[in-house]
Formats: structure tokens, sequence, C-alpha cells
């Protein structure tokens, strides 16, 4: 084992950096400047656990409001292929849900159109979906975004759909209108609509809207557009998006075009870990074959989710310069104890204190301090965290930022990086003081003091 003057053993070093820190000697100024250092520190560190629990915060808010109105994975025909009939639809489902990590699978169809009620007789454009209200909600909660009444009266078109209209293939939708085609429904299939958009339409629930799709029908005069559509408002829709909620509408798949044969256009995937949805999207892929496109969640919001790495990454770079400040201070405080402690090094040095000690000594107090303000500030940023977000105390408007308030949320590592990164710049700003006092000749030490 190494021995130190006096034959102390090697942890001399640290255990006299801490008594330099700790001393009661008449030093006020170099005292104060070294409270300032660690509360420097601290500040930077807290800011730091702020910062990345504000970033971890709004972006799981946003990911989970997405990927809870939003499918996982789409499997839709490879472009250039036709849509999927019933018969195809079924079979394709069948094989989705034999892929390990798929949890449910659900059929969809949606049009562009626009969307009329009485008091807005010039309608809202919508984006219109058809689906099979059990099979969507079991893929993205589709009764929890409904209202009570309205998911209840959409079952019910559910059931009288299954019950009344057989399925057709997608042949008989190129064939021409029947008399009995014509002839209005009993009852106006339900529709749930988006609550901004049914506030711009001003409707409630019960009434009817009328929709102008952009689609056309095949007629013995040629393609025409499809004739308006009515449907009775069963309730409303509430996704978390109000961008969302302005144009989206949801009918029963089967009712969705007057009895006739709706061209599936795909299928709505869960899986069981959200993480993993790339990888599920590979094997559904393979299972499938190249005749099917299947994307996933990191395809369709890549440049969403960029831009949140980019915004999280210029933060962190900003808060980070508190940190470089704060290094700077040990840089200064460290120089100005080398100064003050010029006889202690000569007679450290007179002793047998070896140059390679001395520099320990600094960059051991260089380091406490580090550590200390490292240590009180992600205590204070754990808890100003926790209470910021508990409370809600930041409110933002819902319209803008998709969230009501600013949530924080704390993440294990996040804390290591901080306090890695802390004690990294607390570690290199010793080293230029420390190496200046190992330089100082013991002789010159001593008749200088």
């Amino acid at each position: 084992m190494d021995s130190g003057p006096g034959g102390a053993s090697r942890g001399f070093e640290w255990r006299l950096a801490l008594r330099y820190l700790t001393t009661r000697r008449r030093e006020g100024p170099v005292a104060f400047v070294t409270l300032l250092c660690t509360v420097g520190v601290a500040m930077g560190a807290c800011a730091l656990v702020l910062g990345l629990a504000l970033a971890r915060g709004m972006q799981g808010d946003i990911r989970q409001r997405l990927l809870a109105n939003n499918p996982h994975v789409i499997v839709a025909p490879a472009f250039g292929r036709p849509a999927y009939d019933v018969a195809e639809a079924e079979e394709v489902t069948k094989h989705v849900v034999e892929v390990a990590g798929v949890e449910a699978a659900s059929p969809f169809a949606h049009e562009f159109g626009v969307l009329r009620s009485e008091l807005m007789p010039r309608g809202r454009p919508v984006e219109l979906y058809g689906v099979d209200p059990m099979a969507e909600d079991r893929v993205m909660g589709l009764a929890s975004q409904a209202t009570r009444l309205g998911w209840a009266r959409l079952l019910d078109d559910a059931r009288f759909a299954a019950e009344a209209q057989p399925a057709s293939s997608t042949e008989d939708a190129a064939e021409p209108l029947t008399l009995d085609e014509l002839k209005p429904p009993p009852k106006p299939p339900a529709v749930l609509l988006g609550e901004e958009l049914a506030r711009h339409l001003g409707v409630l629930p019960g009434d009817v809207v009328r929709i102008l799709s952009f689609d056309e029908v095949l007629t013995p005069v040629g393609a025409l557009p499809m004739r308006p559509r009515a449907f009775e408002v069963a309730g409303l829709l509430h996704t978390g998006f109000p961008e969302q909620d302005e144009i989206v509408a949801v009918a029963v798949l089967a009712r969705l075009s007057g009895g006739r044969a709706v061209p599936i256009e795909g299928l709505h995937v869960a899986v069981n870990d959200p993480a993993s949805a790339p990888e599920v999207a590979r094997r559904i892929e393979q299972h499938l074959g190249k005749e099917h496109r299947v994307t996933d969640w990191t395809q369709r919001f890549a440049r969403l989710f960029a831009a949140f790495r980019w915004e999280k990454l210029i933060m962190v770079l900003a808060i980070g310069l508190i940190g470089l400040v704060a290094g700077f201070n040990i840089l200064t405080i460290l120089t100005l104890n080398v100064t003050a402690r010029v006889a202690d090094i000569g007679i450290l040095s007179a002793l047998g204190a070896s140059p390679a000690a001395i520099t320990r000594i600094f960059r051991w107090m260089g380091l406490l301090l580090g550590a200390l303000g490292t240590a009180g500030g992600i205590v204070a940023g754990i808890a100003g965290a926790v209470l910021l977000d508990h409370f809600q105390v930041i409110h933002l408007d819902p319209q803008v930022y998709f969230v009501a308030y600013v949530p924080f949320r704390v993440v294990a590592s996040d804390i290591v990086v901080v306090a890695v990164a802390m004690l990294v710049v607390s570690f290199l700003t010793t080293l230029p003081p420390a190496r200046a006092a190992a330089r100082l000749d013991p002789v010159v030490a001593l008749r200088n003091a």
C-alpha cells in the first residue's frame, strides 16, 4: 500500500480534501465562493433534471395519445392492387392474428367527403370511417372515445346490419342501383361524430346529417358522384386531438354505403407492446407476402418523433450550458484554493507528498464539490418535477399543444445521465488547478507563504 506523509494510507488525499472544504479557518471570501460554486452545480443539475423530465413528459403524453387513437400497425393491399372484399378481408385477418405479438385486428374502410346539416348546409370536410365496432374497440378502444349512448346505438346498428343485410362481393358494387336499393331505409345508419365536428355543424345526438362523398359509383350512364347519404348522429367522439375531432366520423362498415358492399381498404392491428410494432410489422409482412403492404406507427409518425428528438437534444444542450458554467465555477474555486494554500502545499511536499498526491487532493476537492452540488440538484429537480406534475402548475391551451398542462416524467436513466455528465464536467475542470498545485516548488512555496 502506498504511504503518504506521516505514514498515512493512500486515502489521505480525499480526507485532506474534505478537511480543506470544511475547515473553519478565516477564509471568508473563499468559503463564500465555494458555497456559490456548490449552489451553481446544484442549479445546473436541477435544470437538467427538470428539462429532461419536461421532454419525457410532453413526448410521452403525446405518444400515448397517438397510440391510443391510432392503430399500431396497418395492413393494406400492395400499391396497384384492388381493395379487399369481405371474404379476403376475413382471410387476411385470420392470418394476421396468428402472428406472434398481435393482439387484435379489425377491417376498415374510409372515404372523404363533405358532411352537411340543416344549420350548416355548406358542410364541413369529413373523413368517414366504416368499422366493425367490437373489433375496432379491441384494437383502438373505440368505446372509451365515444359517449355511452352513442356507443350503444352504434352496437345496435351493427347488429341490425348483421341480421338484415347479407354480405355481398365487391363485384356488386359496380352493378347499377336497383329499385330496392333506391328505397329509403327504415332508419338512417348511426354515425359517431368528433365533438369539434358536431359543434361546427350544430348537431346533437338524434339529428340527421348527410354526407356528399368524393367517391364515384358506376351507373349505366358512366361513373357518377355517389349520391348524398343520410346518417343519424348517435353520439360524439373525443379522441384527445382537436384537429382529429374536427374531421373524424365513424359508422358501421356494413352500413356505410346503404347496403351495398364496401371495399375494405385494410386492417387496423393492435400489438401487445407498441415498442415492438416494427418487429411485429416485419413478421406480418413475411407471413402475408409481398401482395400486402404493412406499415407501423413509427413509420407513419416518423417526422413527428424525429422533431421530438431534435427538440430534446437542443433543449438539453441549451440547459447543459448551466452545467458548464458551474464547471468553470469549480475551476475558479480550486484556483483560489491553490493560491490560498501555497504554504500547505509546500509543507506537504516537504513532508514527502508526491506531485501526484497533491494533484489528487485538488481533484478530490473538485469532485466532492461536484458530487455535493449534483446530489442536491438532482434531489431538488426530482422534487420539483413531482410537484409540478402533481399540481399541474403550468397550464397550456389544449387546442394548440394537445395537452392541458405541462407533464413532467422522471426516468432513472435520465438521472444517471445527469449525474455522470455533471461529475465528468467537475472532474475535467479540476485538471488545470490540480496540475498547477503539483508543479509548485516546495522551497518557493514556503518562502512565499
